[in-house]
Protein backbone atom coordinates (compact mmCIF):
# COMPACT_ATOMS: atom_id res chain seq x y z
CA UNK A 1 0.00 0.00 0.00
CA UNK A 2 1.55 3.21 -0.78
CA UNK A 3 1.93 6.15 1.65
CA UNK A 4 2.26 9.19 -1.11
CA UNK A 5 -0.35 11.52 -1.10
CA UNK A 6 -1.44 14.08 -3.78
CA UNK A 7 -1.98 17.70 -2.30
CA UNK A 8 -4.14 19.45 -5.15
CA UNK A 9 -5.15 23.25 -5.13
CA UNK A 10 -8.63 24.72 -6.07
CA UNK A 11 -10.01 27.88 -6.19
CA UNK A 12 -10.60 29.85 -2.74
CA UNK A 13 -13.68 31.51 -4.57
CA UNK A 14 -16.65 29.48 -6.48
CA UNK A 15 -19.25 30.13 -8.91
CA UNK A 16 -21.76 27.86 -11.31
CA UNK A 17 -19.09 27.42 -13.65
CA UNK A 18 -16.85 24.61 -14.08
CA UNK A 19 -13.97 24.34 -12.01
CA UNK A 20 -10.62 22.19 -12.08
CA UNK A 21 -8.19 21.43 -9.63
CA UNK A 22 -4.35 22.04 -10.01
CA UNK A 23 -1.82 19.26 -8.70
CA UNK A 24 0.44 21.00 -6.63
CA UNK A 25 2.57 18.17 -5.16
CA UNK A 26 3.08 14.50 -3.89
CA UNK A 27 3.98 13.86 0.09
CA UNK A 28 5.23 11.03 1.24
CA UNK A 29 4.16 10.79 4.70
CA UNK A 30 5.86 7.85 6.49
CA UNK A 31 6.72 9.02 9.83
CA UNK A 32 9.60 6.40 9.73
CA UNK A 33 10.81 4.04 7.08
CA UNK A 34 9.32 0.97 8.36
CA UNK A 35 5.58 2.54 8.67
CA UNK A 36 2.82 1.19 5.73
CA UNK A 37 0.24 3.02 4.82
CA UNK A 38 -0.42 6.74 5.96
CA UNK A 39 -4.10 8.14 4.70
CA UNK A 40 -4.79 11.49 5.28
CA UNK A 41 -7.44 12.45 7.50
CA UNK A 42 -7.35 16.12 7.31
CA UNK A 43 -4.98 19.35 5.88
CA UNK A 44 -4.87 22.75 5.58
CA UNK A 45 -2.70 26.09 4.49
CA UNK A 46 -2.01 29.02 6.53
CA UNK A 47 -3.36 32.41 5.92
CA UNK A 48 0.02 33.25 4.39
CA UNK A 49 0.43 30.14 2.12
CA UNK A 50 3.92 29.41 3.33
CA UNK A 51 2.95 26.43 5.49
CA UNK A 52 0.64 23.22 5.03
CA UNK A 53 -0.56 21.00 7.63
CA UNK A 54 -1.34 17.37 7.33
CA UNK A 55 -2.54 15.05 9.63
CA UNK A 56 -2.94 10.94 9.56
CA UNK A 57 -5.08 8.74 11.80
CA UNK A 58 -1.49 9.14 14.22
CA UNK A 59 1.10 12.48 12.87
CA UNK A 60 0.74 15.82 12.25
CA UNK A 61 3.05 16.86 9.27
CA UNK A 62 4.01 20.70 8.87
CA UNK A 63 5.66 21.32 5.69
CA UNK A 64 7.31 24.76 4.26
CA UNK A 65 5.00 25.38 1.19
CA UNK A 66 6.15 28.28 -1.27
CA UNK A 67 2.97 28.18 -3.67
CA UNK A 68 4.20 25.15 -6.35
CA UNK A 69 5.64 22.89 -4.33
CA UNK A 70 6.29 21.30 -0.91
CA UNK A 71 9.59 22.65 0.12
CA UNK A 72 11.21 20.56 2.82
CA UNK A 73 9.28 19.37 6.60
CA UNK A 74 9.08 21.53 9.49
CA UNK A 75 7.83 19.48 11.67
CA UNK A 76 6.39 16.00 12.46
CA UNK A 77 4.43 15.34 15.88
CA UNK A 78 2.47 11.65 16.89
CA UNK A 79 -1.32 12.95 17.23
CA UNK A 80 -2.78 12.85 21.10
CA UNK A 81 -4.69 9.39 21.34
CA UNK A 82 -8.91 9.83 21.54
CA UNK A 83 -11.25 10.26 18.28
CA UNK A 84 -9.34 11.08 15.17
CA UNK A 85 -8.75 14.27 13.77
CA UNK A 86 -10.91 15.43 10.81
CA UNK A 87 -10.54 18.88 10.21
CA UNK A 88 -7.69 21.49 10.53
CA UNK A 89 -7.25 25.40 10.59
CA UNK A 90 -4.20 27.57 11.52
CA UNK A 91 -4.87 29.96 14.16
CA UNK A 92 -1.64 32.19 14.36
CA UNK A 93 1.40 29.94 16.05
CA UNK A 94 -1.31 27.04 16.54
CA UNK A 95 -3.67 24.60 14.57
CA UNK A 96 -7.02 23.89 15.64
CA UNK A 97 -7.90 20.15 14.69
CA UNK A 98 -11.48 19.31 14.79
CA UNK A 99 -11.70 15.66 16.41
CA UNK A 100 -14.83 13.13 14.92
CA UNK A 101 -16.46 13.93 18.37
CA UNK A 102 -16.81 17.39 17.37
CA UNK A 103 -14.37 18.72 19.82
CA UNK A 104 -11.80 21.30 18.86
CA UNK A 105 -8.41 20.55 20.44
CA UNK A 106 -5.70 23.23 20.17
CA UNK A 107 -2.28 21.79 18.62
CA UNK A 108 0.38 24.21 19.77
CA UNK A 109 3.67 24.52 16.79
CA UNK A 110 7.04 24.15 18.02
CA UNK A 111 8.89 27.29 17.18
CA UNK A 112 9.99 26.36 13.77
CA UNK A 113 6.78 25.81 12.68
CA UNK A 114 5.42 28.97 13.35
CA UNK A 115 5.03 32.27 10.78
CA UNK A 116 8.36 34.46 11.08
CA UNK A 117 7.77 37.89 12.41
Amino acid sequence: MSTVSTLYRLPAVFNSQLITIERVADVDLRAQRSQGSAPVTAADISRDARRVAITTNKHLYVYRFNGRELLHRLHLSRLPKGDGIEALAFDGPRLLAGRENGYLVPLLLPSVARPKK
